[in-house]
Formats: structure tokens, sequence, C-alpha cells
């Protein structure tokens, strides 16, 4: 019990890019030949959202942008939604914040792959 709670206040956020020479996006962490598109971000959420986990999801894709900023400038965020099948009132906030800090800085963000059901509630 104790392992699905933390997995689930801490969700896997996936760091996705380009294979070479087609439109395939993989973990990085499993895929080494791959490539960034230059100043575009991709990462995928790895469950769904709710009040537990959604300033973790904040702070890490933060510290994900932060740590890329030398290799790979971020203009544009893309955030791949999956594995996202619900999302709760608290995670739609953290998710408008998330938009708005990121336009604050020049950033903007898309979403791919959001279900219908998380797409009328964030809606």
């Amino acid at each position: 019990l104790v392992i699905v709670i933390y997995e689930s206040v801490r969700p896997q956020i996936a760091i996705l890019w380009r294979i070479p020479g087609t439109t395939i996006y993989r973990n990085m962490k499993q895929e080494s030949s791959g490539a960034f598109i230059p100043n575009v971000f991709i990462t995928r959420i790895g469950c769904s959202m709710y009040f537990a986990n959604a300033q973790f999801v904040k702070d890490t894709l933060m510290t994900y942008i932060q740590d890329l900023e030398d290799v790979n400038p971020t203009e544009y965020l893309v955030l791949e939604m999956t594995p996202v099948s619900s999302i709760d009132s608290t995670a739609c906030h953290v998710i408008h914040d998330i938009v708005a800090d990121y336009r604050a800085r020049g950033i903007e963000i898309a979403f791919a792959m959001v279900g219908n059901r998380v797409d009328k509630t964030m809606r």
C-alpha cells in the first residue's frame, strides 16, 4: 500500500525526445540515440493528477526546464498526457498556474493526447 501511495504522489515525469529519422518520441531514459527538437521541451506526465501530486508535477517541470536550459533553452513546453485519465480541481488550478507562469517567462504551453474526460474537467 505504501508503494502505491508513493507512486501516486510522485508520478513519473518522462522527458521525451525524437528518434532521428522518425516521428516517434521516446523517454530519453529508454532511448539513448534520440534528439531534442530545438527550443521545445516535451514531457509525459505518468499518471492522473490530483491534489496530492499536482505540486510535485509543477516543481518537477520547473526543475527539468532549468536543468536543460544550457542544452536546449525552452520556448515551447509540450505536456503529453496519455496516462492522465483523471484530474481534480486542485490539479486544474495548478495546471492553470503552470500555464500562466510559463507564459510570463515567454514559454508557450501545448497539451497533447489529452483524454476526453480530462479535457472536459480542464475546461
